[in-house]
Protein backbone atom coordinates (compact mmCIF):
# COMPACT_ATOMS: atom_id res chain seq x y z
CA UNK A 1 0.00 0.00 0.00
CA UNK A 2 0.95 3.45 0.05
CA UNK A 3 -0.33 6.61 0.91
CA UNK A 4 -0.15 9.76 -0.04
CA UNK A 5 -0.35 13.12 2.33
CA UNK A 6 -0.16 16.97 1.10
CA UNK A 7 1.25 18.67 3.42
CA UNK A 8 0.61 22.16 1.67
CA UNK A 9 -1.46 24.25 4.18
CA UNK A 10 -3.87 26.43 2.18
CA UNK A 11 -5.41 29.77 3.54
CA UNK A 12 -8.13 28.21 5.23
CA UNK A 13 -5.97 25.96 7.25
CA UNK A 14 -3.76 28.62 8.20
CA UNK A 15 -6.31 30.84 9.55
CA UNK A 16 -8.09 28.18 11.03
CA UNK A 17 -4.45 27.23 13.23
CA UNK A 18 -4.38 31.28 14.29
CA UNK A 19 -7.92 31.26 15.14
CA UNK A 20 -7.16 28.00 17.48
CA UNK A 21 -3.97 29.23 18.78
CA UNK A 22 -6.38 32.37 19.64
CA UNK A 23 -8.43 30.58 21.89
CA UNK A 24 -5.50 28.67 23.42
CA UNK A 25 -4.12 31.77 24.11
CA UNK A 26 -7.21 33.33 25.25
CA UNK A 27 -8.15 30.54 27.58
CA UNK A 28 -4.75 30.92 29.18
CA UNK A 29 -5.13 34.63 29.94
CA UNK A 30 -8.59 33.75 31.69
CA UNK A 31 -7.33 31.62 33.92
CA UNK A 32 -3.98 34.10 34.75
CA UNK A 33 -7.14 36.35 35.76
CA UNK A 34 -8.43 34.35 37.86
CA UNK A 35 -11.78 34.16 35.89
CA UNK A 36 -13.38 30.77 36.80
CA UNK A 37 -14.18 28.60 33.94
CA UNK A 38 -17.87 29.55 34.09
CA UNK A 39 -17.34 33.38 33.57
CA UNK A 40 -18.50 35.10 30.45
CA UNK A 41 -15.90 37.50 29.05
CA UNK A 42 -16.34 40.16 26.25
CA UNK A 43 -13.32 40.48 23.82
CA UNK A 44 -12.38 43.90 22.22
CA UNK A 45 -8.77 43.05 19.81
CA UNK A 46 -6.57 44.80 17.68
CA UNK A 47 -4.19 43.66 15.29
CA UNK A 48 -2.85 45.04 12.10
CA UNK A 49 -1.96 41.68 10.66
CA UNK A 50 -4.64 41.14 7.84
CA UNK A 51 -3.69 37.43 8.26
CA UNK A 52 -4.69 37.16 11.42
CA UNK A 53 -7.42 39.63 11.49
CA UNK A 54 -9.14 37.59 8.63
CA UNK A 55 -8.70 34.47 10.66
CA UNK A 56 -10.43 36.03 13.92
CA UNK A 57 -12.96 37.01 11.90
CA UNK A 58 -13.61 34.18 9.89
CA UNK A 59 -13.72 32.11 13.16
CA UNK A 60 -15.26 34.69 15.54
CA UNK A 61 -18.55 32.45 16.38
CA UNK A 62 -15.97 28.95 17.04
CA UNK A 63 -13.39 31.67 19.50
CA UNK A 64 -16.04 33.05 21.14
CA UNK A 65 -18.27 29.82 21.92
CA UNK A 66 -14.66 28.16 23.06
CA UNK A 67 -13.70 31.16 25.57
CA UNK A 68 -17.31 31.42 26.75
CA UNK A 69 -16.77 35.26 24.68
CA UNK A 70 -20.70 36.87 25.17
CA UNK A 71 -18.88 39.86 22.23
CA UNK A 72 -15.58 39.64 20.15
CA UNK A 73 -14.81 43.20 18.26
CA UNK A 74 -12.13 44.24 16.84
CA UNK A 75 -11.13 48.23 16.28
CA UNK A 76 -8.60 50.05 14.63
CA UNK A 77 -4.84 50.18 16.71
CA UNK A 78 -4.58 53.24 17.65
CA UNK A 79 -7.84 53.03 20.16
CA UNK A 80 -5.52 49.84 21.81
CA UNK A 81 -6.41 50.45 25.68
CA UNK A 82 -4.32 50.13 29.02
CA UNK A 83 -4.51 46.46 30.30
CA UNK A 84 -4.43 45.41 26.67
CA UNK A 85 -2.12 42.11 26.15
CA UNK A 86 -0.19 41.17 23.59
CA UNK A 87 -1.03 37.41 22.39
CA UNK A 88 1.86 35.40 20.27
CA UNK A 89 0.38 33.25 18.10
CA UNK A 90 3.10 31.71 16.36
CA UNK A 91 4.77 32.26 13.22
CA UNK A 92 5.62 35.35 14.34
CA UNK A 93 2.31 36.40 14.25
CA UNK A 94 0.27 38.40 17.35
CA UNK A 95 -2.94 39.49 18.24
CA UNK A 96 -3.49 42.58 20.94
CA UNK A 97 -6.73 42.20 22.79
CA UNK A 98 -8.38 43.36 26.00
CA UNK A 99 -10.63 40.78 27.87
CA UNK A 100 -13.36 41.76 30.49
CA UNK A 101 -15.66 40.16 32.54
CA UNK A 102 -19.17 40.08 30.77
Amino acid sequence: YVVWFDTELDEELVQEGFARECVNRLNALRKDRGLAPQDRIRIVAWSDDGTVRAAVERFARMIASETLAVELTFRELHSAQEGAELLDLGDGRSLLVQLTRA
